[in-house]
């Protein structure tokens, strides 16, 4: 910053009379956009609001009407084992029936091993 001060900085950063504040400042930049209803109903969230309250694909949310206006909120999972059921599904192999293979080879590892030591 050397023949800036700090005020004329802030000034320089400030677009159309807003901060440029980042979540990494522990503070939400202000952010307006604009979407439309299609005809099956979908509304489509904006990349950068999406970006910004790091809402992946598949978030869950709450649906709030109220006085003509809609809030969505991140909808909190009930339960940390709910929110993780059939997150296995798409693998193509059953983890359980590896997991018991495993262990039954282990089983028999350790049986081995025991009756060699006699």
């Amino acid at each position: 910053m050397p023949g800036r001060t700090k005020a004329s900085w802030n000034r320089q950063k400030r677009v159309k009379g807003r901060s440029r504040r980042s979540a990494a400042d522990g503070k939400m930049a202000l952010m307006k956009s604009a979407t439309r209803v299609t005809s099956k109903g979908h509304v489509v969230l904006p990349k950068s609001v999406r970006e910004q309250l790091r809402w992946g694909s598949g978030t869950e949310l709450a649906l709030e009407v109220s006085d003509g206006t809609v809030r969505l909120t991140l909808l909190k999972a009930g339960n940390a084992i709910d929110s993780l059921y059939g997150c296995l599904k798409d693998l193509p192999r059953d983890p359980l029936a590896d997991l018991e293979a495993e262990h039954q080879a282990e089983i028999e590892a350790d049986e081995r091993w025991r009756h060699r030591s006699r």
